[in-house]
């Protein structure tokens, strides 16, 4: 999600403008804290902070990512986005399984 949002940046010559601190879930010019209206949405704080905290396991449809990062303003291809959710659904699985350690 991360390099997501550093690319929209640099897409639209952004990057070096507009600082992001992912710790602290904030955008900013430097000075103070900014909201980008970007594509159709908003990066700011509030947006940024939904997005880092995505979690896959609440999201078998992939819904609930592309309104996060369509509500972020990154504008991301099809099959971008198709496999990034399935990378991220891929770990969930793994994790499912590996908690299903059955001993006999």
């Amino acid at each position: 999600m991360k390099q997501l949002v550093l690319l929209e940046l640099s897409n639209h010559e952004l990057d070096g403008k507009v600082s992001v601190d992912f710790e602290n879930y904030a955008v900013g010019d430097g000075k103070k804290k900014i909201v980008l209206a970007i594509n159709d949405g908003f990066l700011c704080s509030h947006s940024l902070k939904r997005l880092l905290s995505y979690l896959p396991d609440e999201d078998y449809t992939g819904f609930l990512m592309a309104d996060l990062i369509t509500g972020a303003g990154i504008k991301v291809e099809k099959d971008v986005f198709i496999a990034l959710f399935e990378k991220l659904q891929g770990s969930v699985q793994k994790k499912a399984e590996e908690k299903m350690d059955f001993y006999y």
